[in-house]
């Protein structure tokens, strides 16, 4: 029994019109820079025992390449499945714009968002990489002018 998917936030609905040719990968990749999405964290905790939200750590899982991919998905209940599959990331995680994770995601990994979906999107080092330049080029324009009196 094949079930239709039914897109729950904007996200969702560029996903699919993106996979339905409605819009490009260029559009959806440009777009997906401002989108949120959540990243399944495990808690980390201080040499000390303490809870510590700085060190949570993200699921990252190894291709067949041996690639590191971090994994993310649309919205948290979309998540739930996939991360019971691995002890201590089925108890949270964070929502993040997606350029805050390019920020955070290391030289040469690959991101997959909404693994094991229908609507799952795959990206390689070099599609991570443009995705970078592009969102350098937007926050280098982010430029805010200060006038005589705003001091």
């Amino acid at each position: 029994m094949t079930t239709t998917f039914e897109p729950r936030n904007e996200l969702e609905q560029r996903m699919l019109d993106m996979q339905n040719g409605e819009i490009s990968a260029d559009e959806f990749m440009s777009q997906l820079l401002d989108a949120q999405v959540f990243m399944p964290v495990a808690p980390a905790t201080t040499d000390d025992g303490v809870p510590s939200d700085n060190l949570a750590q993200p699921l990252v899982l190894e291709a067949e390449e041996g690639m590191p991919v971090m994994i993310l998905f649309s919205s948290p209940d979309r998540s739930r499945d996939f991360v019971s599959q691995f002890p201590g990331y089925d108890e949270g995680g964070m929502l993040m714009e997606f350029h805050e994770v390019l920020a955070k995601i290391a030289l040469g990994s690959g991101i997959s968002i909404n693994p094991d979906l229908d609507n799952g999107v795959d990206l390689d080092p070099d599609m991570i990489q443009q995705l970078v330049n592009e969102q350098a080029k937007k926050d280098m324009f982010k430029v805010k002018i200060a006038t005589p009196d705003s001091e």
